[in-house]
């Protein structure tokens, strides 16, 4: 097994539907992201929709695994463990490699370079260690937050060079995503932590949606 979280009993079946909630979110930012770039022809929008698609298409796909293994679980009541661990590492890696793939899109957009070689340094760098740990879950939400904490500094740059809304929602966006991160690692062994990483996560995600809405307005 490559980690659990710990979640509350109640919230069973909320998670999922939030993940795919997350899913949808995610999708339709990048699709924003991709209209802008039609519109303005930016580098920088075209990398945010790509970026958001992978961290979309990870939740999707954590869900529609999650889904079939729980479906399993009650219909037959009871399966064999390798099984059940197969299907949820199956589902977690699957996540790990698309949200880490979104997350080192957002960095490499933040440098403003176009070189091959800097990104696949980049991702190398991100994913290698998991290599070398028994417990991906934990490190998934320690490389998320370094890469988020890279990503909300070149936001917060931005901000105190140019004050506006738009600055404002999505530094605040990626700043929430940062904390729900470190959240998430608590809620290895706190269950409640896992809800409030989730509701701090979907407040992230809308903002991030609504200025895009914004920017789209203006065109």
């Amino acid at each position: 097994m490559a980690g659990l979280y710990i979640i509350p009993e109640w919230f069973l079946g909320y998670d999922i539907a939030l993940n795919l909630l997350f899913g949808i979110i995610t999708l339709i930012v990048s699709l924003y992201a991709f209209k802008i770039y039609r519109l303005s022809s930016l580098k920088q929008s075209k990398l945010f929709g790509i970026s958001f698609s992978f961290i979309s298409i990870s939740y999707f796909v954590q869900s529609f695994l999650t889904i079939i293994l729980l479906s399993k679980i009650h219909v037959n009541k009871i399966i064999s463990l390798t099984y059940f661990n197969t299907l949820y590492n199956l589902a977690l890696y699957l996540h790990i490699l698309l949200f880490i793939l979104g997350l080192v899109t957002l960095v490499y957009m933040t440098l403003n370079v176009n070189s091959k070689k800097i990104f696949s340094l980049i991702l190398l760098l991100s994913l290698s260690p998991f290599l070398f740990t028994h417990d991906a879950l934990h490190l998934f939400h320690m490389v998320s937050s370094l890469l988020l904490v890279f990503i909300f500094y070149h936001y917060m740059l931005n901000l105190l060079n140019k004050k506006s809304l738009k600055n404002f929602l999505v530094t605040s966006a990626f700043g929430l995503i940062f904390i729900s991160s470190i959240i998430f690692m608590l809620a290895l062994n706190y269950s409640i932590y896992y809800v409030i990483g989730d509701v701090i996560a979907l407040v992230a995600y809308l903002l991030i949606l609504i200025n895009l809405i914004i920017i789209i307005g203006k065109k």
